[in-house]
C-alpha cells in the first residue's frame, strides 16, 4: 500500500461483539417479567379458547391472536434493554423500541460520571457525538474482557481499523431473531398449559349456563340442548349427572318414556353421588304403562302408572285414555283436569299431549 494512500473507511458488517446484560439481571428479570405478564396472558388466552369452547364470541379470536405476540416481544425487549453491541462502524445500545447508534468516527468525547440512585452511586459512561449523547450503564453489561473500554479508547484515538479487525475476528452475527426464541418458547408452553385449563373451564361454565337456562325452553328444545352435555365424556361427572337428571325427566314429560329409561340406565354407569339402584323404576313403569295401553291392557296400564308418581301431561294422557277404556268417565274427567293443569299449551310437545287429555271432555 502506498504511504500516501488513506486507509479505507471501515465497512458496515452484520458481525458484532455482543455485551449482554449481567447474568443476575438475565436470571432474575426474565422470570419476574413472566410472573407479571402471565396474569394478563390469562385474559388473552381466555379470549382465544373461549370461542372454541362455547361457539360464540368469535370476534375476540383475531383481536387476542394479534395481542398474543406482544407478550414474548415485550419480555424480550425489556430483558435485553441496556445490552450493547460493538460493531465495525459504531456502537449500539439496545432500547425498548429501537437501538440507539453512534458511529465511531462521530465520537467526540467519552466521559465517566456517576448518578446517585437510592443512596448508591451508579457509574455511567457518556459517549458524546455530533448527534447527541449516548449514556451506558457500566455495571449493567457483562464485559469480562473489557471490550467496551478498549473500543471507546480506540475510537477516541482514531484507531478505527483495530476495532473493525477485532469485530471481524471475535464478533458473531447479532441474531436478533434468536433473542426472542426462549421467550416465545415460554409463551407457547404457558399457552398450552393454561389454554387447556381455560378451555375446559370455559366449556364447563358454558354447559352449566345452558343447564341453568334450559328450564325456560320448550321440551323438545330443552332435550336437544341437554343431551350433548350428557353425552360428552370429557365433561366432569357432576355436570353430566346433572344433565342426565334433567334430560330423563324432560323426555318423560315429553312422552318419550323409553328414551328416558335409557338415559336413566346410562346415568347409573356414571359416578353420581345421588344414584340409587331403583332410580329407573318410575321411568320403566311409565314406559310399560304406555305399551300396556297400546296392547289394550288398560287395567294394567293404570296399575303401572302408580309406579310413576310425577304428575304431567305424559302420565295424564295415558291415565285419561285408560280410564275411558275402562268406562270410568267421572275418574277420567278428574284426571283430565289434573292433566290440563300441568300443561303449558305454548309448548308444542305439551299441546299435542293435551289433545289426548281432552278426549274425556
Amino acid at each position: 500500500m502506498s504511504a500516501y494512500r488513506e486507509p479505507a473507511t471501515p465497512a458496515e458488517s452484520d458481525r458484532f461483539i455482543t455485551l449482554p446484560v449481567t447474568r443476575a439481571r438475565r436470571v432474575v428479570l426474565g422470570p419476574s417479567l413472566w410472573f407479571l405478564a402471565v396474569w394478563f396472558l390469562f385474559f388473552v388466552l381466555a379470549g382465544i379458547v373461549s370461542p372454541f369452547a362455547t361457539g360464540v364470541g368469535w370476534w375476540k379470536l383475531p383481536v387476542c391472536v394479534l395481542v398474543w405476540p406482544l407478550f414474548p416481544w415485550g419480555v424480550t425487549r425489556v430483558a435485553r434493554m441496556e445490552s450493547v453491541l460493538v460493531g465495525a462502524t459504531g456502537l449500539r445500545r439496545v432500547g425498548l423500541w429501537r437501538e440507539r447508534f453512534v458511529a465511531w468516527r462521530d465520537i467526540t468525547d467519552v466521559r465517566r460520571f456517576s448518578r446517585r440512585v437510592k443512596s448508591r452511586d451508579i457509574p455511567l459512561i457518556a459517549v458524546e457525538s455530533a448527534d447527541g449523547e449516548l449514556v451506558i450503564a457500566e455495571l449493567a453489561v457483562d464485559d469480562p474482557k473489557g471490550v467496551l473500554d478498549w473500543a471507546l479508547a480506540a475510537a477516541t484515538s482514531d484507531r478505527l481499523h483495530e476495532i473493525e479487525d477485532r469485530v471481524r475476528r471475535e464478533g458473531r452475527p447479532a441474531g436478533r431473531s434468536r433473542w426472542y426464541a426462549p421467550h416465545v418458547a415460554v409463551a407457547l408452553l404457558l399457552s398450552a398449559v393454561f389454554g387447556w385449563y381455560l378451555f375446559r373451564d370455559a366449556r364447563r361454565r358454558h354447559e352449566e349456563r345452558i343447564l341453568r337456562t334450559a328450564d325456560d325452553l320448550p321440551l323438545a328444545a330443552r332435550a336437544a340442548a341437554i343431551e350433548p352435555i350428557f353425552r360428552d365424556a370429557s365433561l366432569p361427572s357432576s355436570t353430566r349427572c346433572r344433565a342426565a337428571t334433567m334430560l330423563k325427566y324432560t323426555l318423560a314429560h315429553a312422552g318419550q318414556a323409553a328414551r328416558a329409561y335409557e338415559v336413566c340406565a346410562e346415568e347409573l354407569t356414571l359416578d353420581c353421588a345421588y344414584r340409587a339402584p331403583d332410580a329407573c323404576t318410575p321411568f320403566a313403569a311409565l314406559r310399560d304403562a304406555g305399551a300396556a295401553l297400546e296392547a289394550g291392557q288398560a287395567e294394567r296400564a293404570l296399575s303401572l302408572l302408580e309406579g310413576f308418581p310425577h304428575q304431567g301431561a305424559a302420565r295424564g294422557a295415558i291415565e285419561v285414555e285408560a280410564l275411558i277404556a275402562l268406562g270410568r268417565t267421572a275418574d277420567a274427567l278428574a284426571a283430565s283436569e289434573r292433566c290440563l293443569r300441568e300443561v303449558d299449551e305454548r309448548d308444542p310437545t305439551l299441546a299435542a299431549l293435551a289433545v289426548r287429555c281432552r278426549v274425556a271432555r
